[in-house]
This record gives structure tokens, sequence and C-alpha cells, in this order.
């Protein structure tokens, strides 16, 4: 029974080697293409020495990005603090998740989330970046939206509780229950 068992796993092990190129080169290519995320590599300046093909679904042409400064691409409101936050964290070395825009070449906005990590010389000096970026537009449009209307609901609440009326709020149901009345003790003196 073990040895069914064993020889069960050799074959799982083997065919799942066969699903990988028997090449490095080619096994590293579909890692980083067999993904919807952007793999970049740039140098320590931000001109990009490698970037995935994915990038293409956005409207770039990856090999005509190559030997550009990724700052080009991010967008103008958000080019002077990405630019200091990459010459911070290649200074200092490590990782960090950003999150900024960039605008396609048809113009849209798209929101990135960068995943970027320092990549040093053996002596320790960074020599540039490598990462990934996702796009988060969705979920920035999202949180944007809840922003809006928090600050909307707090400018409601400010006009409510400031004004000169009280306000009632009752649950429809039975006895009609108050769930919210306006306190007016700090306002007028007595409620």
């Amino acid at each position: 029974m073990r040895s069914a068992l064993c020889m069960s796993r050799l074959k799982t092990m083997k065919d799942s080697q066969t699903l990988l190129p028997p090449d490095d080169e080619a096994r590293y290519r579909l890692l980083t293409e067999g993904t919807n995320d952007i793999i970049y590599s740039v140098d320590r300046d931000g001109k990009l020495l490698y970037i995935s093909p994915q990038i293409e679904q956005y409207g770039f042409v990856a090999e005509n990005l190559i030997s550009t400064n990724f700052l080009e691409h991010v967008a103008v409101e958000d080019r002077d603090w990405v630019a200091d936050d990459f010459l911070q964290i290649v200074g200092a070395g490590g990782e960090r998740l950003t999150v900024f825009r960039v605008r396609t070449p048809n113009g849209e906005t798209v929101w990135l989330e960068d995943y970027g990590k320092v990549q040093r010389r053996s002596a320790g000096e960074a020599v540039g970046m490598i990462g990934v970026l996702r796009d988060v537009t969705s979920r920035k449009q999202a949180e944007l939206q809840l922003e809006k209307e928090r600050d909307e609901l707090q400018r409601l609440k400010a006009i409510i509780t400031r004004g000169p009326a009280i306000i009632f709020l009752w649950r429809l149901a039975e006895n009609f229950p108050v769930e919210y009345v306006t306190d007016r003790r700090g306002s007028q003196g007595q409620m």
C-alpha cells in the first residue's frame, strides 16, 4: 500500500515537472508571463530594465518602455512623491508597498499597487529594484467613493446637529419606536 502511494506521488511530481519547460529561461518566462501582475526591474536611477508583457493590456508596448524612466509613466499628480519614495527606498534598502496612478497612452487613469524590493550587489550597494505591479483601480475607486460618502455624511450630520430644528427618526414598526433625536441641550439649554 505504501509503495503504491509513493509511486503515485513520484508520478505526480514527474508530471508536474513536465509542465515546466526544460530550460531556465523558458521557465522564468512562463512564470513572469503566466500571471496578470506586471513584473518589472529598474536600475537605481529608475530606468526600466525589464517589464513583462502584461503591461500591454494598458496600451503600452513593453519593448518601448525599456530604457525609459518609470517616472515618465506615473501620473503628474503623483510623480513627485513617488520619486521621493523611490529615492528613499533605494537609499535605505528593503522593500515597500505603494499605490499610485499611471496614465495609459489612451489617457485612462489606472491605479497600480507596487510591491518593490531593492536589489544589491554582494558588497551591499543598491543597484536597483525589482517588483510586481497589480491593478487596484476598482478597489481604489471604491475607497474614494466610500470616502466621498463619509464626507457627505459628516456634512449632513453637522447640518442636523447645528440646525435650529429638532429631528426625529422613527422606525416603521408597531408604536413607531424612536431611533434618533437630535440633542439640543447644548445649543438651547433644554430638551
